[in-house]
């Protein structure tokens, strides 16, 4: 058991790694370029609107008489989709061009409303795609950590990052790809037509991405009438995938699922996913973990420590991960508390790691907590006024019987700022006096 608390403060730091390496510098490229087609998009737009109204001026002025109001013509659904079908974007400026152009495709298409329907089904019954998403560095060379400098499997983790962030705030301006545009585009027009649409799409894909798309597509239109089929969809999957060889594609494809069930809180699969949380190779499914820990909450303490028991899980980075797991329900978990508790009495760890233990309490941790997931997590559960009161009682505790001055001293920083969340108005008028008096000085 202490081999096992001893590896929890190397996966909270390559948990920060690694977040740190896919995220930080491709998000903010990846923001530039977003940013870029949007303010493209909206002085194009603008300048369109603004010829269409000076025109309009002009013919008045010319032509007294009055004309009848006439809407321009629509093009066909159908044309529209052949012409998204033929752009497919490069790179720099020719991409940003050809998103432009796939923005107002869509937009277009979705003015046609209900009449475009059956255009969109014929097309997302073909099974072909447009993929729009594409990193800066696809053609660069990998190095020993893998394409874009992060480890294997980095873009899928941030293109799936990229995606479920946009999609959960309906901010995507460009979608990933065609299928998830008409997907969106779908959901724009609404009504019956295009509820059975999609329902009928859920059914026969077999991309993670776009049941995603879908599930949250029909639980925004009609909140709880396609649940069962949502969810049974995202169950039969997942269970078959479990039997077939693990690649990325499939491994990707099961995060999205897992990411849907965590959507509705479906805890149904738990006792499943409990049995998939370990593979017949011995390799943790983080994903089903997530899962786990995502709908049951501190309830999934019990499965963490079964899985822990498993002779199968001889990775000691992946073992750590389960105890990290576990490190967000301190202050509020008898057994998470133990965990906690032994990992700051061994000895045999360095001091330092037990310091940085500490002070994630507070969602802290040093250079290591800034970007950690679980840093965030904590920092989250810490608002709770009776989690930070058990938290600052047990580091008492812990004080009461230490004698590292180390691990002292963060005992204290730590508690000086539980203290600082619990009373945040008292501690903002401490700093207002504190600058106040610094001015006089």
């Amino acid at each position: 058991m202490k081999a096992i608390i001893g590896l929890i403060i190397g996966a909270l730091a390559a948990s920060a790694a690694v977040y740190i390496m896919v995220s930080k510098y491709d998000l903010a490229k990846f923001e530039k370029e977003r940013a870029l087609l949007s303010a493209s998009w909206s002085e194009e737009r603008a300048r369109l609107e603004a010829a269409l109204a000076e025109a309009n001026s002009k013919n008045r002025s010319v032509n007294p008489t009055p004309i009848i109001a006439t809407t321009p013509a629509q093009d066909d659904p159908k044309n529209i989709i052949e012409k998204l079908a033929k752009l497919h974007p490069g790179q720099g400026d020719a991409r940003r061009k050809t998103l432009k152009q796939v923005i107002h495709q869509l937009e277009q298409l979705s003015e046609c409303g209900p009449g475009a329907v059956p255009a969109i089904r014929e097309f997302l019954l073909t099974k072909e795609d447009v993929n729009y998403f594409a990193f800066p560095e696809d053609t660069q060379s990998t190095n020993q950590f893998g394409p874009m400098g992060g480890p294997p499997g980095a873009q899928q983790q941030f293109r799936r990052m990229m995606f479920m962030r946009n999609q959960n705030r309906g901010n995507q301006i460009v979608p990933q790809s065609l299928r998830l545009g008409l997907i969106e585009t779908l959901q724009e027009i609404g009504g019956p037509q295009a509820e059975s649409v999609l329902a009928e799409i859920i059914s026969t894909t077999s991309s993670g991405p776009e049941i995603y798309a879908i599930a949250q597509a029909l639980n925004t239109m009609a909140p709880g009438k396609y649940n069962d089929l949502i969810l049974n969809t995202a169950r039969g999957m997942l269970a078959s995938l479990s039997a077939m060889e693990s690649t990325p594609q499939v491994e990707e494809t099961k995060a999205y699922l897992y990411q849907v069930l965590a959507m509705f809180k479906d805890t149904g699969f738990a006792q499943t996913a409990q049995t998939m949380l370990i593979g017949a190779d011995g390799r943790l499914d983080r994903d089903a973990l997530n899962y786990l820990t995502q709908t049951l909450g501190e309830q999934a303490l019990p499965l963490i420590q079964q899985a822990l028991n498993d002779p199968r899980l001889t990775n000691g980075f992946e073992r750590a991960s389960l105890m990290a797991s576990a490190l967000q329900y301190v202050g509020k978990n008898a057994t998470a508390n133990q965990m906690f508790s032994e990992i700051i009495a061994n000895q045999s760890l360095p001091v330092q790691m037990r310091a940085f233990a500490i002070q994630s309490l507070a969602g802290g941790g040093g250079r290591f907590g800034r970007g950690n997931p679980m840093m965030q997590q904590n920092q989250q559960d810490s608002s709770d006024p009776q989690t930070i009161q058990s938290r600052i009682q047990l580091l008492n505790n812990m004080k009461s019987q230490t004698t590292e001055q180390p691990l002292v001293n963060a005992i204290d920083n730590t508690i000086n700022r539980l203290n600082q969340q619990l009373n945040p108005q008292q501690n903002q008028g401490r700093n207002r006096f504190q600058r106040q008096a610094g001015n006089q000085n």
